[in-house]
């Protein structure tokens, strides 16, 4: 069974609320959201993080500043097949998406923005309100 880790930025933001509501349609999967605070993430949640992404075959990262931080952190989950999704408009030009596999943007104007920028694959799975 594909074991798919996705990681949002804490448990009970609007986030990890999106990726939970995800979990719950997949049972097809071994899919898991751990929540992962960007800055100040606790023992625990790093321990779920290592045992959990160790074996997925596919990360899903769902906030980039988590992204990132434990790509810095755990330098093997570059080895991983990583997804990006991108809720932020603000954040766009931040950062370089073409170290994902593929970005998903959540509405048509984060698309538009993300489709100059990146060569990665790019996907739109909007939310209920675009």
């Amino acid at each position: 069974m594909l074991k798919i880790v996705s990681i949002s930025d804490k448990e009970y933001s609007a986030i990890w609320r999106l990726a939970k509501g995800t979990e719950k349609y997949n049972d097809n999967l071994d899919y898991k959201v751990l929540a992962c605070h960007p800055k100040r993430p606790d023992d625990a949640q790093l321990k779920a993080i290592e045992r959990e992404c160790k074996d997925a075959d596919l990360v899903d990262f769902q906030y980039y500043k988590t992204a990132f931080s434990l790509m810095e952190r755990y330098p093997w989950l570059k080895e991983k097949k990583r997804i990006i999704a991108i809720h932020n408009p603000y954040c766009i030009t931040e950062s370089d998406w073409n170290m994902f596999d593929a970005v998903v943007a959540n509405n048509q104007s984060i698309h538009k923005d993300l489709e100059s920028i990146t060569n990665s694959h790019l996907e739109l799975i909007p939310n209920t309100v675009d």
